[in-house]
């Protein structure tokens, strides 16, 4: 992901301003990891710049007990509104070459 070093502590809001798109389903022995990608960036960056991180891809793991009954076909938006608050976000790598990967539970329907 570029230009997460312009957010001095990263905020999990950043995710409200990103149209999400599903890529990929993948069932782990203890997870399920979906690869999305994105399509609208509306966060405010250095410069006011925005958009820079469109067509970006980063992982979602989903951790509920009963993952394997999630299924997100490619091309289905995801909101990051269906996790529960409180999900984790983990930023590594450096400069421009960032990625961002998120752990986090459901919100039972």
């Amino acid at each position: 992901m570029r230009r997460l070093y312009d957010f001095q502590k990263f905020d999990p809001k950043f995710f409200d301003n990103l149209d999400l798109a599903v890529v990929a389903d993948k069932d782990k022995e203890d997870r399920k990891t979906i690869t999305v990608i994105i399509l609208e960036d509306r966060n405010e960056y250095n410069n006011d710049e925005h958009g820079v991180n469109r067509y970006e891809k980063f992982y979602i793991n989903i951790l509920n007990p009963n993952f394997k009954e999630f299924n997100f076909k490619e091309g289905q938006p995801f909101l990051i509104d269906y996790l529960e608050p409180g999900f984790n976000v983990v930023v590594w790598g450096e400069n421009f070459d960032r990625k961002i990967s998120i752990k986090g539970f459901l919100k039972a329907n």
